[in-house]
């Protein structure tokens, strides 16, 4: 079955990437919940959008309400990536990114650690690693790309789907879909 993940948290009734979506989502009953994380002053923090406050959320508080979640970690800034695995030891987590040289950095220090690849179709070559997965834009997507990754074991996580065709479309192919309304796509499922 496939695995919806609330992408940035959202889909509880607040602001993308804040931490009260990032808390509603890791109560919630979707399987992985992601955000997005930036660098600040040595720490690494949710990045905001532009409807969020001023006031920075620190990865250390959004932790404390994931316990029980699988997260999915968008890293977007290359820098502290020592730091940022001794912060998730203690949880159930993939680190994704665009940016091959901070999935480098993560494989060369723990090789056990997840991996996933926002995955540009423009750049042919992917990162020579063992990748637990791709992202891939729903738009873009293709049974050959699909069946491309699988027939490497490499699994294909589609976003942003927030569709009920587009999910029907995908369903049975890809093994995760990221979602901006997790409520819909859970009835949907239900």
């Amino acid at each position: 079955m496939v695995k919806i993940i609330s992408h940035r948290g959202l889909g509880f009734e607040h602001p993308e990437n804040t931490l009260e979506a990032i808390k509603a989502a890791c109560k919630s009953k979707v399987d992985y919940v992601e955000f997005d994380l930036r660098i600040y002053k040595e720490e690494y923090i949710l990045l905001h959008n532009k409807y969020s406050t001023k006031k920075k959320v620190y990865l250390k508080e959004v932790l404390k309400h994931c316990k029980n979640k699988p997260i999915m970690v968008d890293v977007k800034d290359y820098g502290l990536e020592k730091k940022l695995l001794e912060m998730l030891k203690p949880y159930n987590f993939i680190i994704v990114s665009w940016n091959k040289k901070i999935l480098y950095k993560i494989h060369k220090l723990n090789p056990k650690i997840k991996l996933s690849y926002s995955y540009r179709p423009k750049i042919r070559r992917l990162p020579k690693l063992p990748l637990h997965s791709v992202n891939i834009p729903w738009y873009l997507t293709t049974n050959k790309l699909i069946h491309k990754f699988h027939n490497k074991k490499i699994k294909v996580n589609i976003f942003t789907i927030n569709l009920k065709r587009i999910y029907h479309r995908f369903q049975d192919k890809v093994d995760m879909v990221y979602t901006n309304k997790p409520k819909k796509l859970l009835r949907l499922l239900s």
